[in-house]
């Protein structure tokens, strides 16, 4: 990810390109909310909080179909007398959702046009796969991604290299882990060549790819990724580090020897 963030305001939507240290923030207190309504809720085993965390998470990086659905099936699962909070959110939530994919769906036609209009850009329908991605339409999103790839000439950097990324994330959300991992893969090998990127262009690509070795099980391979990731982006987001945890590994210990050995020695 080059360093490029874009916050859309009326849908609570947040597209990043680059090093994500505002989205850590938005993880950060999203986490903090959601400790917050399990200490409040008679039950804080429910798995309402599993699907609202998901949720957030999807909606933030831009899966609006999804992260609606997740919301509504948070809302339909909410015990009663659960605190006016946590219904907030939830509610909060769908109508951003709402927002975003109505706004999406509007903007496909034209997308739609613009491909039909010059069928051999990558770029147009690179930009057509994303919006049916964003509206749960992931083979059609697949469909034109291929399609984009068998001549990427028109493709700029960034997304030549988010193509690999997010046909990894097709494989990956449908459990294809090791196929989703080969993509990752790419990813992050395009993201290492390409001079034109920022320094913090290879960090969606590698988060990906561990997200994927913890899927498998694969703990040696988990562990060193986690490592080169810590030296080279700092700190995990709650959710990756959540996914190291389940294989046994604890990423904030990484990330603390880590900055003990090159500069705070106090640690």
């Amino acid at each position: 990810m080059g360093t490029r963030l874009k916050v859309d305001l009326a849908t609570g939507s947040i597209e990043v390109n680059g090093e994500a240290d505002f989205v850590r923030l938005v993880y950060a207190d999203f986490r903090e909310r959601l400790l917050a309504h399990k200490k409040s809720s008679p039950d804080p085993h429910s798995e309402v909080y599993g699907l609202l965390a998901e949720a957030h998470i999807s909606g933030t990086w831009n899966e609006y179909q999804r992260a609606y659905t997740l919301y509504e099936r948070a809302l339909e699962r909410c015990p009663k007398g659960a605190d006016n909070s946590l219904l907030a959110d939830i509610l909060e939530g769908m109508e951003s959702m709402e927002k975003a994919i109505e706004n999406t769906e509007q903007e496909l036609p034209s997308l739609q046009r613009a491909v039909e209009a010059a069928p051999e850009s990558a770029e147009k329908r690179f930009q057509v796969a994303l919006a049916l991605s964003r509206l749960g339409r992931e083979k059609e999103a697949l469909a034109e991604y291929e399609a984009a790839l068998s001549d990427p000439t028109d493709l700029d950097d960034d997304c030549f290299r988010d193509l690999w990324n997010n046909i990894g994330w097709y494989y990956y959300r449908r459990g294809r882990y090791h196929e989703a991992l080969k993509w990752f893969d790419q990813c992050c090998k395009v993201a290492d060549v390409q001079e034109g990127l920022g320094k913090g262009s290879g960090r969606l690509g590698l988060e990906n790819k561990i997200l994927a070795y913890c899927a498998l099980g694969m703990v040696p391979e988990a562990q060193s990724s986690a490592m080169e990731f810590v030296q080279r982006y700092g700190r995990f987001h709650w959710p990756e580090r959540r996914a190291l945890a389940k294989l046994g590994i604890n990423a904030d210990a990484i990330y603390i020897e880590s900055r003990r050995k090159e500069s705070h020695p106090v640690l």
